[in-house]
């Protein structure tokens, strides 16, 4: 009872995660919503030593994730409190904001969950993306029929027109994370199935109509390394194979864009990623300390390092005070957390993957062992994705950790081997 209480309740968790914010402004609801995902990630967290102190057991796999995230905690926490001196409720929110995300994969993780059950929630999840990906064809539509009305606004906008494809929001929500969340959805629906089929197509088209570079390029090392690294081969293939072929043609473009963003100080990215080396030269090995720069947290509570290093008021006022974030991940970790901290979450993400494949390994179950599958190429989406954006991906991680804790909790025929 208390796992279907559980999965209910993260079910409805999950659906409201990917309409937090347009749900939030259209219907004025309390500042507190604002933060449903961190009272979430708190509450699993708590289910998690529940677990522990209840059973008197902790499984292998989910306390070597453990280990590693109370390791990055500490080491974060001794840099703000201890190195730094900074304010404690700024240090421990700001570890707390990196490690947020994932705790989804302890709580879950500790429970034996059936093929059954993952394929409900993840059926369920799916169609509720699937159909988000109609609202942004439907919105594609509007576009170059020019029609519009009431019911269309609702349905959301088209944000910009970026290489001569609308980029669509969807209900609002933000077009990185819708496509995202299509991404997402597309590697398990092809690691599971890998044949041509509806779902794929709109999944595809959602990602192709969020004309974010960073989705297209985790479409692109998704697809390819399932296919190399699992010689996954079916007429599909060909077919993403060719997508992917015309991704990579119009990369030179995009990566001459990209480029100029990245070094130009005319461009958000380009002044923050140099004001960020400048901040990381003064602290390299421990970093400034987590919460004083780049993230909503330091926003919260008026980071001292933006006044200290001269940070430009306008790019503030355009990044920072708007989506509080840098749009880009590896500078804030570098100049927070330092050499050190940078590298203990990398190898977070690399243990990710590497358990995931071990598990991957072991299964027997066929539904669960592709959907593992998918899985394993997550991680290395994000380590690229993070590198055109901050870690204020709570819709796409989580729900990514909760299938991961899911999909390690299954228990089948190695459950009596050593591997537990």
């Amino acid at each position: 009872m208390f796992k279907k209480i559980l999965l209910f309740v993260a079910m409805i968790f999950l659906l409201f995660l990917q309409l937090q914010i347009p749900l939030v402004d259209f219907l004025n609801l309390s500042e507190i919503f604002q933060w449903i995902d961190e009272i979430f990630s708190v509450t699993f967290f708590i289910i998690f030593l529940l677990i522990v102190v209840y059973t008197l057991r902790l499984r292998k796999k989910i306390f070597s994730v453990f280990l590693i995230i109370i390791l990055f905690s500490i080491i974060c926490l001794f840099s703000g409190i201890f190195v730094n001196e900074n304010r404690l409720v700024v240090s421990i929110l700001g570890t707390f904001d990196y490690t947020k995300n994932f705790l989804g994969i302890l709580a879950f993780g500790m429970l034996n969950f059936t093929e059954r059950q993952i394929k409900g929630i993840y059926n369920i999840l799916s169609s509720f993306t699937l159909f988000i990906c109609v609202v942004a064809i439907v919105l594609v539509i509007k576009y170059f029929t020019l029609e519009n009305n009431l019911l269309l606004v609702l349905l959301g906008s088209i944000k910009e027109i970026r290489y001569g494809i609308p980029r669509v929001a969807p209900f609002n929500i933000h077009p990185n994370m819708f496509g995202l969340l299509s991404l997402l959805f597309f590697i398990l629906d092809f690691a599971i199935l890998p044949k041509i089929n509806f779902r794929k197509l709109l999944l595809l088209l959602g990602i192709i109509f969020s004309v974010s570079r960073m989705v297209w390029m985790g479409f692109v090392v998704g697809i390819l390394f399932l296919i190399f690294q699992f010689k996954i081969r079916s007429k599909i293939v060909y077919i993403f194979l060719i997508i992917a072929f015309f991704i990579i043609l119009i990369l030179p473009k995009v990566l001459k864009i990209t480029q100029i963003e990245y070094i130009s100080e005319g461009y958000y990215r380009g002044y923050v990623f140099k004001k960020s080396l400048e901040i990381f030269k003064d602290s390299p090995l421990l970093g400034i300390g987590p919460g004083m720069y780049g993230g909503v947290i330091s926003v919260k509570f008026n980071s001292p390092i933006y006044e200290k290093y001269n940070f430009s008021k306008y790019w503030y006022n355009f990044g920072l005070a708007k989506f509080h974030s840098l749009d880009m991940f590896w500078p804030q970790i570098l100049v927070e957390c330092g050499i050190i901290g940078t590298l203990l979450f990398i190898y977070f993400l690399f243990f990710l993957y590497k358990i995931t494949k071990r598990h991957y390994k072991y299964l027997d179950i066929y539904f669960i062992k592709r959907f593992c599958l998918g899985l394993l190429v997550v991680p290395i989406v994000i380590f690229f994705y993070l590198f055109g954006s901050g870690l204020n991906l709570a819709s796409f991680l989580t729900t990514y950790s909760v299938f991961l804790g899911m999909c390690l909790g299954v228990r089948n025929s190695y459950e009596n081997s050593a591997y537990k």
